[in-house]
């Protein structure tokens, strides 16, 4: 299907100009515009999506019909909307029948009535009393029109409170083409922000099959991911967003000042070569000349924990698996320097960390230079990449998954071991 689009939407832009605000597409030779026309669910793994709190309510934000069909009066239900569009409509409505195991019917196509809908939603687990439901809305946007929008409701149950906490997040992609100055790109934008709104440029992510190979590798690290505020790069060109529509399926781009192509981080190539100043001032160069092997490990921070119970009973994953890391590299007979990346080090320092015999680089142009802030590589005497932590993402219908793909420990030695001869 989506080949397909791209072929029929290739015939349009190149045959006739798409109208964009007073802009017509490439008619001026500095706006270059794209249509986004196709809606895919994302997994929320690669944006980070932000959940946003419900609070639900025993009546309906807006009027609504059909009720009747789903409840009766022994049930315990409330409302909730979900505020997405920018139309004059607040949102679309979900009923939700409480109890241990809550229901939940949407007023999926925002028509005001239950009554049209097919059904309950089947819930997914997240665990033994908390629940997610995924599905499509079709939002009101400024003018009218409505546009499918996925999204994700939870309810998570609290012991405590012993009831449920609500929340939803959208993953909608828009994916279509761009005619970035005459030459045509697949291309896919997310917003940050769960409203289904799209307009705010800050809050945007977006991929482009920059390298042109017939996919778009939207995945977290990829080299053709930009996220907020960075141009985008096609082709030795670099762009920036100038105006995307609230739907998100119109946007336009100008050109932007030239930057450094961006290197690729994946197993096979060459990892990318960087100078930096350690946290005890010895000066580091990478790749390091004369080690069969290297460790590169990014964490988000290594600051100690602000206040002793936070710190107790257990130290924080990304902490433990460094630990266990530098462990078994020091059971080699060789020495198997390990470099600890961070963006930020503020004092003071974990103090299990500033006992290891690592080299801690609080550098965050490093971080951007590998586009993470957390995950794991090893390289080998030549600089390249022979194993790392990798994403990986699949749909199972409108259902979205992806996570990270941690080497475990075993495997670690065993890379290392090879390259080490051992």
């Amino acid at each position: 299907m989506y080949r397909t689009l791209v072929i029929a939407l290739s015939v349009m832009l190149l045959a006739s100009p798409l109208s964009f605000g007073e802009h017509a597409l490439g008619d001026d030779g500095v706006h270059t515009s794209g249509y986004l026309g196709e809606v895919v669910p994302w997994p929320l793994m690669p944006a980070g999506m932000r959940v946003i709190s419900l609070d639900l309510g025993s009546s309906p934000l807006e009027e609504l019909t059909g009720m009747a069909r789903w409840i009766d009066d022994s049930e315990d239900i409330a409302f909730g909307l979900l505020p997405v569009g920018d139309g004059s409509d607040p949102g679309v409505t979900f009923l939700a029948i409480l109890g241990e195991e809550p229901r939940l019917i949407v007023d999926t196509d925002n028509d005001e009535s239950l009554g049209d809908e097919q059904g309950f939603l089947i819930p997914e687990p997240i665990n033994a009393r908390s629940y997610s439901w995924y599905f499509s809305v079709w939002p009101e946007y400024e003018g009218g029109q409505k546009v499918e929008y996925p999204v994700c409701v939870s309810a998570y149950y609290s012991y405590s409170e012993a009831a449920h906490a609500w929340g939803y997040s959208g993953f909608c992609q828009r994916r279509g083409l761009l005619d970035l100055q005459g030459q045509v790109y697949e291309a896919a934008i997310t917003s940050l922000q769960s409203s289904g709104v799209y307009s705010d440029v800050a809050e945007i992510v977006i991929a482009i099959d920059s390298n042109r190979d017939g996919e778009i590798n939207d995945l977290p690290g990829s080299c053709e991911v930009f996220g907020p505020g960075e141009p985008i790069q096609a082709q030795g060109q670099s762009f920036e967003i100038e105006h995307i529509s609230a739907d998100g399926r119109r946007i336009m781009f100008v050109p932007a000042d030239s930057v450094a192509p961006r290197s690729l981080i994946a197993r096979g190539e060459r990892a990318p070569e960087f100078t930096a100043t350690s946290t005890l001032g010895e000066e580091i160069s990478f790749p390091m000349a004369g080690r069969d092997a290297a460790v590169i490990v990014f964490v988000p921070q290594i600051s100690a924990p602000s206040c002793d119970p936070c710190a107790a009973p257990h130290p924080p994953t990304g902490e433990a698996r460094l630990l266990a890391i530098v462990e078994a590299m020091s059971s080699f007979e060789e020495d198997v320097p390990v470099l600890v990346v961070t963006p930020t080090c503020s004092e003071p320092l974990s103090p299990a960390i500033t006992k290891l015999d690592v080299t801690i680089l609080c550098d965050r142009s490093i971080a951007e230079l590998y586009r993470r802030v957390d995950g794991l590589l090893i390289v080998d005497s030549a600089g390249v990449i022979v194993a790392m932590d990798e994403a990986w993402r699949k749909h199972i219908g409108p259902r979205p998954a992806g996570s990270i793909d941690q080497l475990l420990l075993h495997e670690i030695e065993a890379v290392v071991a090879q390259l080490l001869g051992e």
